[in-house]
C-alpha cells in the first residue's frame, strides 16, 4: 500500500513538472493579451486626441430629416439646396408648373446631393428653442429664406416669377402668435394643422382668409414639420433642422400631396411685390414656416397700398 501511494505521488509530481511550462505559457499569453488590449486603448485614445485645425470642431448631427451633415465645422460654412435630376416642378409660361403625375426617383437622389455644413460659431452657440431671442429668430429665418430663394432661382433659371422671401417684423410677429396658439392648444398631431388656431390669429391680423379654406377646414399660411430639437440646443442643430426641413418639403413631400412644396415655391403666388417669411419652433419641437404673400397682407386687403 505504501509503495502504491509513493508511485501515485511520484506520478503527480511528474505531471506537475510537465504542466508547469504550459501554465507559464498560458500566463504569458494572458499578459500579452492584456498588453495588446491596453495598447489598443492607448491607440484609440491617441486617435481621439488628434488636434483639429483652428476654427474647426467635431459636429454630432441630430438627424431630424435624414439629410447628411458634415461631421466637422468650419468658420465660414455655407449651405445651398441642390435640385435633383428629374425634379418635376419646372418653370413654364411664367410660373412654376406642378404636374399631377410624375416619377419620384428624384427623391432618392435628393438625399445624395444635399448636405448640411455647420458653422463653428453656431456649434458653440446655445439656443433656447422655446424662447428664441429676436436676433436668433431673425438669423434662423434669414437662413431659411436664403435656402428657399436659392431653390426657386435654380428651378426658374433665375426668372423672377414672384418676389423673394424676405424677413419682416409683421410676419415674424404673425408666426410667433401662431406658435403661441399651437402651444396653448397643446397641438401634437403630426398630420393635421391647428386650423382654427391659425385662422383665429389670421383674423386678428386682418389678413386674407381663403373662403375655400374656411369651408374645407384647411389653412394656407403655415407649413409645419416635426424635428428632434431639444429645449436647449445649439444654433448649428437648429439650422441643421431647418436645412433638412426645407429639403424634405421640397423633395419628399409625397405624404402631404406636395402641398408644402407648392407653398415653398410660391407656385400660386405670381408677381407678388413682396413675400414675408417667418420661422418659429413650438413646444413640441415642430418647425413652422409661415409665408405671407403681399396679396394676403392686411394692407392689400384693406386697400391701403399706395
Amino acid at each position: 500500500m505504501h509503495l502504491k501511494n509513493t508511485i501515485i505521488l511520484s506520478g503527480i509530481a511528474s505531471l506537475v513538472m510537465l504542466c508547469s511550462p504550459m501554465i507559464s505559457n498560458i500566463q504569458t499569453i494572458n499578459v500579452n493579451a492584456k498588453h495588446i488590449k491596453s495598447h489598443r486603448k492607448v491607440t484609440k485614445r491617441a486617435k481621439k486626441q488628434v488636434k483639429l485645425p483652428d476654427g474647426v470642431l467635431r459636429y454630432h448631427p441630430e438627424n431630424s430629416f435624414k439629410y447628411a451633415s458634415s461631421n466637422l465645422s468650419s468658420e465660414n460654412a455655407t449651405d445651398e439646396v441642390n435640385i435633383p435630376t428629374g425634379y418635376p416642378f419646372k418653370f413654364d409660361n411664367g410660373k412654376i408648373d406642378m404636374p399631377d403625375n410624375f416619377n419620384t426617383k428624384f427623391i432618392k437622389e435628393s438625399y445624395k446631393i444635399n448636405k448640411f455644413h455647420p458653422k463653428t460659431s453656431d456649434v458653440n452657440e446655445k439656443v433656447n428653442t422655446r424662447s428664441l431671442t429676436k436676433s436668433q429668430q431673425d438669423e434662423i429665418t434669414q437662413y431659411a429664406a436664403n435656402l428657399i430663394n436659392s431653390a426657386r432661382h435654380k428651378i426658374s433659371n433665375n426668372n423672377a416669377y414672384t418676389a423673394d422671401l424676405t424677413l419682416d417684423d409683421n410676419t415674424t410677429n404673425f408666426t410667433n402668435d401662431i406658435v403661441k396658439k399651437y402651444n396653448e392648444d397643446h397641438w401634437k398631431s403630426a398630420y393635421t394643422d391647428d386650423v382654427k388656431g391659425i385662422n383665429d390669429v389670421t383674423r386678428n391680423y386682418g389678413m386674407f382668409l381663403c373662403p375655400y379654406c374656411l369651408k374645407n377646414n384647411i389653412q394656407n399660411y403655415d407649413q409645419v414639420i416635426h424635428s428632434k430639437l431639444k429645449n436647449v440646443d445649439s444654433m448649428a442643430h437648429v439650422k441643421e433642422a431647418v436645412y433638412g426641413a426645407v429639403c424634405t418639403m421640397l423633395f419628399n413631400d409625397d405624404e402631404y400631396s406636395w402641398g408644402r412644396t407648392d407653398k415653398l415655391l410660391s407656385a400660386d403666388f405670381l408677381n407678388e411685390s413682396n413675400e414675408g417669411l417667418g420661422v418659429g419652433i413650438d413646444n413640441m419641437s415642430k418647425l413652422h414656416f409661415v409665408i405671407v404673400p403681399h396679396s394676403y397682407s392686411k394692407e392689400y386687403n384693406n386697400g391701403e397700398d399706395n
